[in-house]
């Protein structure tokens, strides 16, 4: 009876495909460059990079915000010179927004009115010696009675 085979690595068998192989070169590519940005960028900047990627002469960077991208914008051309040492074939530079998965994002609630917040908000009012607050608490606390019924 034969001895059955042992099953094949991962890592067989991506090299035994090439254009899985290919994914996997360029992905580590990828990863290095990211790494190399990262680390030629002042904090907290280098924590929000997200991708590096080289198409043709373009170095093609993700951030995951607008605020990152800008302040790359800002230091792209020290940047591109700090590359250009590594990768002499790049001539502009993008930077792009990636982010982050929106299904974490946090939904605020509806606000709710209540008596109760409407009688603390009153009863502040009552011991406010400053008239103009004094009034702003009652507006306050009248309109949340107002919305609190509804």
């Amino acid at each position: 009876m034969p001895v059955p085979r042992r099953p094949r690595s991962v890592r067989q068998f991506i090299n035994e495909k090439s254009v899985l192989r290919d994914l996997h070169t360029t992905i580590d590519f990828q990863i290095r460059l990211t790494e190399l940005i990262s680390s030629l960028l002042p904090a907290p900047l280098n924590a929000h990079i997200v991708s590096a990627q080289i198409q043709q002469t373009e170095l093609l960077i993700h951030t995951d915000a607008p605020t990152w991208a800008a302040r790359l914008r800002f230091l792209a051309t020290p940047l591109l010179q700090q590359v250009r040492s590594d990768y002499p074939n790049i001539n502009s530079m993008k930077v792009r927004i990636i982010y982050p998965d929106r299904k974490s994002k946090t939904v605020k609630k509806a606000a709710t009115y209540s008596r109760f917040a409407a009688d603390i908000i009153h009863k502040n009012a009552e011991n406010t010696k400053d008239e103009a607050l004094k009034r702003a608490l009652e507006q306050l606390s009248h309109t949340i009675r107002k919305k609190a019924r509804s």
